[in-house]
């Protein structure tokens, strides 16, 4: 499913190079260029009867095609469509922006990129959005694998280290090992008698395999 998902975005990447956006009165509008675009033109799309045959004869002339035929290709039929304006950049570009930030990459290209006066650019306020987007995404994973979520201090984070050494102190006690021995023990590595406290309250247990 999450390959599935990348491949979407990759998808959507395909139409952003016939984008265009102007940010006015705090909206993006945006409309989609296709200078380039071809199509079949179908003499259906006219009104049936006289006034209908006369566009669809002008048309024919004007780009050098038979006006009997009910149909041609025309190499060369720019679009160009509005597509509204929206408070933030339409999608996928928002989306789009949010994995390159979560993915790691240095914020500084895409803005020499996609800002148009970095002389502009509010510091501050990009990197507390860059801090929230970690924030929800670390929100958001949690309650999806079915964490909680709630106000207050924290449980807090072990490094790999302390939570090898928790589930050590869990596991020689109930092997019996005495809590005397297993300080004596953590102390010669360098251990506090603070840690080793804090360490052996987590009751933590060696992950299941």
């Amino acid at each position: 499913m999450l390959r599935q998902a990348i491949e979407r975005l990759r998808t959507d990447l395909l139409p952003l190079d016939s984008r265009r956006e102007v940010y006015k009165d705090e909206r993006f509008e945006t409309v989609s260029d296709y200078p380039n675009a071809s199509t079949t033109r179908y003499r259906d799309i006219f009104p049936p009867g006289a006034e209908g045959d006369e566009e669809w004869r002008k048309l024919c002339e004007e780009k050098g095609q038979d006006p009997s035929l009910d149909h041609f290709f025309d190499s060369y039929a720019p679009i160009f469509f509005a597509e509204g304006a929206t408070q933030n950049p339409p999608s996928p570009l928002t989306e789009l922006i949010a994995v390159y930030v979560l993915a790691g990459k240095p914020l500084e290209p895409l803005l020499n990129v996609l800002h148009p006066n970095l002389a502009e650019l509010d510091q501050e306020r990009l990197d507390q959005a860059v801090d929230e987007l970690w924030h929800k995404a670390g929100q958001l994973a949690t309650l999806v694998r079915g964490g909680i979520i709630r106000r207050g201090p924290s449980t807090g984070e072990l490094s790999l280290k302390e939570q090898n050494t928790a589930s050590f102190i869990t596991s020689q006690l109930r092997q019996g090992v005495s809590e005397a021995e297993i300080v004596d023990l953590l102390r010669e590595r360098g251990y506090s008698q603070l840690e080793i406290t804090r360490l052996k309250n987590l009751n933590i247990e060696s992950p299941p395999r």
